[in-house]
């Protein structure tokens, strides 16, 4: 048994050992803090898109104001039109209050003038089956007056009930112009996508962006899923390039894992045709971006292949992509506050989430990426130790070679 003088002793030790490792987190942090005159903005573009649902004179269209690339914070705007025989018979508008608006959707029986428009709002994110509000919007024969009903799911089938839904997109910048469009039997089963790019009067693309197929066992993936277009210049140039990524879904088990592959169209003056640069970014969604006063538009993402063959995580170091010369390059290093910041995210967010998450240690490698980019390798192989879990004590070895692999050692 303690004495009660040894007890304090110990306490004491105990106590100066978690201020000792206190204050060289608090180090770790101040040295990855960034000039505050420093500016990163975050560019979300949003885009506008019809859907058109019609069975014989009855005609329903929505049009959407949303995020182009990405479930953004700020909110969907939407509106609804019912036609008859081409003339308008009631309008609605759904304003900032919802996550997403899907639809229309027509009535499965047929003698119904009846269009419904499915709303997922944003209180528990992806829990659809407590935060659906559906529409319905009914015509009666005789008057044809509208009448709205709330319900909290479609009608079984309704999706099916259309004789055809079709998507119309849209972006255009200078004297390029892109459309996008696709058939819609169920909101998560887009088919038959056509991307048409103009310059000018004169067509330069029309196809299918979502060939060739991304994989040989295409029993495994669902229907590829399009995001875009969006037509910018992304090196400042004024030359427009169209942006579209095409995501594949691949069921793994009862999940499924998203694949994103970003396609940049842009025109070749040598040739005078339209071309593409293809890249895959494996689960990480890149974001744009733009950094200080420059005019360019730069993609951010995580080195997702770095620890993904050991863990199959989804986390890595900062990667920044550059439009230059036709092509991507990574320039992550020419941008090292951006680095800073985003280690001192890595680190904290592991620290936060290890206790309670077996994943957590993708952060840490993030982290340790980010150091060797910015030139202290050495430190962190040493943080690497410092922070090490049971799991990454284990894959130690293959870690150093993923970062050997990869070029950050």
């Amino acid at each position: 048994m303690f004495s009660q003088s040894k007890v304090s002793k110990k306490k004491v030790i105990v106590l100066a050992a978690v201020c000792a490792f206190s204050l060289s987190f608090a180090r770790q942090v101040s040295a990855l803090d960034v000039d505050a005159s420093y500016q990163t903005t975050w560019v979300d573009p949003h885009q506008r898109s019809v859907l058109t649902a019609q069975r014989g004179e009855l005609k329903a269209e929505l049009t959407r104001n949303q995020p182009i690339f990405s479930d953004s914070p700020e909110k969907y705007i939407g509106g609804l039109k019912i036609f008859l025989n081409d003339k308008s018979v009631y309008e609605d508008y759904f304003l900032k209050e919802q996550r997403a608006i899907n639809g229309p959707w027509l009535s499965k029986d047929k003698a119904l003038r009846t269009v419904f428009i499915d709303l997922m709002r944003p209180d528990v994110p992806y829990d659809y089956s407590e935060t659906d509000t559906v529409y319905g919007y009914h015509m009666d024969a005789q008057t044809r007056k509208v009448t709205k009903s709330v319900s909290k799911a479609l009608p079984v089938d309704t999706e099916q009930a259309n004789e055809k839904t079709v998507e119309v997109r849209d972006s255009e910048y200078a004297d390029v112009q892109a459309t996008l469009s696709c058939d819609i039997v169920s909101a998560d089963s887009p088919t038959n996508w056509q991307l048409v790019i103009k310059k000018g009067d004169k067509v330069v693309f029309s196809g299918n962006p979502t060939t060739p197929d991304v994989s040989s066992d295409m029993e495994r993936w669902n229907p590829p899923r399009c995001y875009g277009p969006f037509v910018t210049s992304l090196d400042g140039s004024g030359n427009a390039q169209v942006v579209l990524y095409v995501e594949p879904v691949m069921t793994k088990g009862s999940g499924e894992s998203t694949f994103y592959r970003q396609k940049i169209y842009y025109f070749d003056d040598a040739s005078q045709t339209e071309k593409v640069v293809t890249t895959s970014f494996g689960e990480d969604n890149p974001r744009f971006l733009s950094i200080g006063k420059s005019a360019a538009m730069l993609l951010a993402c995580e080195d997702w292949s770095l620890e993904n063959d050991i863990w199959q995580g989804s986390a890595g170091p900062l990667q920044i992509w550059k439009w230059d010369q036709n092509k991507l390059i990574n320039v992550a290093k020419d941008y090292p506050d951006e680095i800073r910041k985003h280690a001192k995210g890595s680190l904290a967010r592991f620290l936060s989430d290890r206790s309670t998450n077996d994943k957590a240690d993708c952060w840490l490698i993030g982290y340790v990426g980010d150091l060797c980019l910015l030139g202290e390798s050495t430190k962190a192989l040493t943080e690497l130790d410092v922070y090490k879990t049971a799991r990454t004590e284990k894959a130690h070895d293959q870690i150093i070679e993923q970062l050997k692999k990869h070029g950050y050692l």
